[in-house]
């Protein structure tokens, strides 16, 4: 399941795995021992015993095509010498099978070539058909149709990360481990090349928020292309090869999205879902690739949209009553229509679920008649308190390490004759009290009466053990400590609960607002509206990344983001923390 791109014309297709690099079999003056090469192909050759390590670490020269027809012949070899006396009967005869299988493809098949990552990855099945080892024994297993949804769905996917019900019945039935699998399947990612890369061509627009789902990566905004080219009308998903469009889109920007199952719904500011009337809230099939209103919809813009026990919820922006500036309302599938559940004097700007109770946080004082200092909590029945609230109004909020974390508060203290330090910060609550934490700080003339912001902390993501921070960063303000100045960046936490500021890392740049994060257990992706180049984007230690717009990814965290060099930094900066996944 791979691909060979020397510079940028040639291109052959090779079995395995794709990979992108220049002049491979050219980098090592001599052969090197096999072991090490097979490491390269796969990480869970770390794990066979001591001594197969040895007998494998003879010299040998391999091109990319001999190394994966060695390592599938000699992952045969070992999955064939294992005890399976424990297995039913059924599950050693399909295991038998899947292994005559996996010699027939390694000894015959063409395997699938990558067009759409720069770096090693799997491809479940290429544009010409070409399927790849695992999905080889599906195939021979009568479960073609199976093979060809996942690759339909997410063509670029690891093993091990396959959601779908029907492979995973497949898999338990097969006879081989989830781990087996994941051998056979080369495990490449960018092991020793992570960066951040353009998802496809990019968005050409601005993307106010992104989300995973079953057809792949959902975007949505305010754009009319992705891929350059592709008419993608404010929503849009990344299948793993390109953007496509869901439907005819919107007539206006979406600000929201909430994703189960096929259906996406969307929350914006539009009066159709292709040429369905839809009031701001609509739902998309992404079977039947269409919008569909959602009752007589919502009066005023939906900025937030998320689902609660059991329910969808969203809240909206009244610009016509200034005494119900901003509202919570309840989907009622049944009556096909909205509930009104709350009623807010100012916008809500975030939502999260922490300890089984819905947040809100925003602008709003005040929920009805009842006092509510920036955020409040909703068990399903009635508003409550969390403490005195906060001071600011805030637009970002997350759970992280059972602590509910809100951003974009500025705090203002008092230093000299001639001046005024301002700390902007974020506030986490444990569920009794809340924790005020600077991380970034600036000075201003005291003849202002308070310390503006000009921007905005936009979004926030648990990564492992950090943080993660976007920005809005029309401002200056610096770190202590740096002259760097923020737009998206990693915050460590230490073990007391505070936050502290990760002085080393990957850097990143080119970055002027971030409007989503989201984090699955091996990437990192971003919304926003940026743009990158191999000048304000990011340079490795060998190679420029290419362009892209407005939505990133870093891939395979469980690598290590610690082995990542980059050089030719400039711009806004983003920290990651070396010892990230310790």
């Amino acid at each position: 399941m791979i691909s060979l791109r020397i510079g940028h014309s040639v291109k052959l297709a090779l079995v395995g795995l794709p990979f992108l690099v220049s002049g491979i079999c050219t980098l090592h003056a001599g052969p090197r021992p096999l072991y090490e090469q097979l490491l390269e192909a796969n990480r869970n050759w770390v794990r066979v015993p001591p001594a197969k390590k040895e007998a494998l670490s003879y010299p040998i020269e391999l091109g990319e095509t001999e190394l994966l027809k060695t390592h599938l012949r000699l992952v045969e070899e070992s999955l064939r010498s294992v005890d399976v006396s424990r297995l039913s009967p059924e599950l050693r005869g399909a295991r038998s099978k899947n292994l005559d299988a996996l010699h027939d493809y390694w000894s015959r098949q063409s395997s699938p070539g990558n067009r759409m990552l720069p770096y090693r990855n799997p491809v479940f099945i290429d544009e010409q058909n070409r399927i790849c080892a695992v999905g080889y024994l599906m195939q021979s297993d009568g479960k073609g149709k199976l093979a060809s949804l996942l690759a339909a769905t997410n063509d670029t996917v690891f093993i091990r990360d396959i959601e779908n019900p029907a492979f995973k019945e497949w898999a338990a039935g097969s006879g081989l481990t989830l781990d087996e699998l994941a051998w056979i399947q080369p495990m490449y990612g960018p092991a020793n090349e992570q960066t951040w890369t353009p998802v496809g061509k990019g968005i050409q627009g601005q993307v106010y928020t992104i989300a995973l789902g079953e057809s792949g990566i959902y975007g949505a905004g305010r754009f009319d292309r992705a891929d350059n080219t592709q008419l993608v009308r404010n929503i849009g998903y990344f299948n793993g090869r390109s953007w496509k469009a869901m439907g005819s889109g919107t007539n206006g920007p979406i600000y929201a999205l909430a994703v189960q199952g096929p259906y996406v719904y969307a929350g914006g500011e539009f009066g159709k879902a292709g040429s369905t009337l839809a009031n701001n809230v609509a739902v998309f099939d992404t079977k039947k690739n269409r919008g569909m209103k959602m009752g007589y919809g919502l009066t005023g813009p939906v900025r937030n949209l998320i689902f609660f026990k059991g329910n969808l919820y969203a809240t909206a922006v009244d610009s016509v009553n200034s005494d119900r500036v901003g509202s919570l309302q309840r989907w009622d599938a049944n009556q096909k229509s909205w509930e009104m559940v709350g009623e807010f004097n100012g916008e809500i700007r975030a939502l999260a679920i922490y300890r089984d109770r819905l947040i809100l946080g925003g602008d709003f004082t005040r929920i009805g008649d009842a006092d509510r200092n920036h955020v409040a909590a909703y068990d399903g029945r009635a508003f409550s308190s969390l403490g005195p609230g906060v001071q600011n109004s805030f637009s970002a909020m997350t759970v992280f390490k059972d602590h509910l974390v809100v951003g974009s508060l500025t705090f203002t203290s008092e230093k000299g004759e001639y001046t005024k330090t301002c700390n902007a910060g974020l506030q986490t609550w444990d569920g009794s009290s809340w924790k005020s934490h600077i991380i970034a700080t600036y000075s201003t003339n005291t003849a202002e009466s308070e310390c503006v912001v000009d921007g905005r902390i936009t979004a926030l993501a648990p990564v492992k053990n950090a943080l993660a921070v976007g920005y809005r960063s029309s401002w200056t303000l610096k770190y202590p400590g740096s002259g760097n100045p923020l737009s998206f960046m990693t915050w460590q936490t230490l073990e007391n609960g505070h936050i502290a500021l990760a002085e080393s890392g990957v850097m990143l740049t080119g970055l002027a607002e971030v409007n989503s994060i989201v984090v699955t257990r091996n990437q990192i992706l971003l919304g926003g509206a940026f743009e990158t180049d191999s000048t304000s984007y990011l340079t490795s230690a060998e190679r420029s990344i290419g362009p892209g717009r407005n939505v990133l990814r870093y891939y395979h965290l469980e690598s290590g983001l610690n082995r990542v060099q980059f050089g030719s930094l400039k711009g806004e900066t983003m920290n990651l923390p070396r010892d990230l996944l310790k």
